[in-house]
C-alpha cells in the first residue's frame, strides 16, 4: 500500500540579523509589499539573502543562527491547557507541528 506525501510548508528561523529586518516586518507596511525591500531602504542598501541547506527559502545572509524546518501539517497534536484570566480554561487546541531538517553548526 502506498503512503500519501505529507504536506509540509518550509520554515526558516532567524536569530541575530541585522535590526532592521524584524522593525521591517512588524512596520505597517500596505499588504502585497516587500518587508525585504522596506528594510533595505531603512538601512539604505539592499538586504543580502542566502539559500537555507535543506529546505527551498532564503535568509539575510547577517544571520548569525538560522533554524531550518517544516510544518507537519498532516500531523497535529494537542497543545494547552491554557488559562486566560478573563475567560477561564480553554479547551486544548490541536495544532500542526513542527520538525527541524538540519542540527548543528556544519556550514557547507
Amino acid at each position: 500500500m502506498e503512503q500519501a506525501a505529507q504536506r509540509t510548508i518550509p520554515v526558516a528561523i532567524v536569530l541575530g540579523g541585522d535590526p532592521v529586518v524584524p522593525m521591517a516586518a512588524v512596520a505597517p507596511v500596505p499588504y502585497g509589499r516587500d518587508e525585504l525591500a522596506v528594510a533595505g531602504a531603512l538601512r539604505g542598501k539592499a538586504v543580502e539573502l542566502v539559500p537555507c541547506v535543506t529546505i527551498p527559502l532564503e535568509v539575510p545572509a547577517c544571520a548569525e543562527i538560522v533554524i531550518e524546518g517544516e510544518i507537519l501539517l498532516d500531523d497535529l497534536r494537542d497543545e494547552g491547557t491554557f488559562v486566560v484570566s478573563s475567560r477561564g480554561v480553554l479547551r486544548r487546541p490541536s495544532r500542526a507541528a513542527a520538525g527541524h531538517t538540519r542540527q548543528g553548526d556544519d556550514t557547507p
